[in-house]
């Protein structure tokens, strides 16, 4: 129904998003398929909200590891969540560890984000390295229509934003640009 909260149980009888110990995500983490590789420095992202009726108290970000990163510097590997006008609320401690292998990682923030209900949120991944991260993305990619809809570039679903990023997250989150990877990141 247009306008309710991602609701997963709907997409997958029995399971819930507490299933899978996550407060909000981009998508059920079982439809996560392949992987893609981010180019180093941009901010790879993805708009989520707040499904309960109640705030949520969010310890860090989720993402898979489809592939792990190679040569990774230091300090330059993180998360960080913005609130829908762009403004940045939390960053992640260093990923660079956790980049470096695969698998569900949690990435966690040096202090808990309460998150109203029903708050949208962007979830950003940056990733510095030979060879960047590579996260876990819905299969489909191709025309950028596909996975952002109807919504207008600044406002994908799923998108870039951000050039030359190293060991902070931006202030603001520059105009995203749609893009055409599906990734899976939630918050915990």
């Amino acid at each position: 129904m247009p306008g309710t909260p991602y609701d997963l149980e709907t997409l997958v009888p029995g399971f819930t998003l507490g299933d899978y110990g996550l407060l909000a995500a981009s998508f059920d983490p079982i439809l996560a398929s392949a992987g893609t590789a981010n180019t180093g420095g941009t901010l790879q992202g993805v708009r989520v909200r707040n499904p309960n009726g109640s705030p949520i108290h969010a310890t860090g970000v989720v993402v898979v590891v489809q592939a792990a990163g190679a040569t990774l510097t230091a300090a330059q590997n993180w998360a960080a969540v913005y609130r829908e006008a762009g403004t940045l609320i939390g960053q992640t401690t260093d990923a660079t560890t956790a980049f470096g292998s695969t698998g569900f990682k949690q990435l966690p923030f040096s202090t808990p984000l309460v998150i109203p209900p029903g708050q949208k949120l962007y979830i950003v991944v940056n990733s510095v390295g030979t060879t960047p991260v590579s996260l876990a993305r819905a299969a489909a990619t191709g025309a950028t229509s596909g996975v952002n809809a109807a919504l207008a570039a600044a406002n994908s679903r799923f998108f870039t934003a951000n050039t030359s990023q190293t060991t902070t997250a931006p202030p603001t989150i520059a105009t995203p640009a749609a893009s055409t990877l599906a990734i899976f990141a939630g918050l915990y």
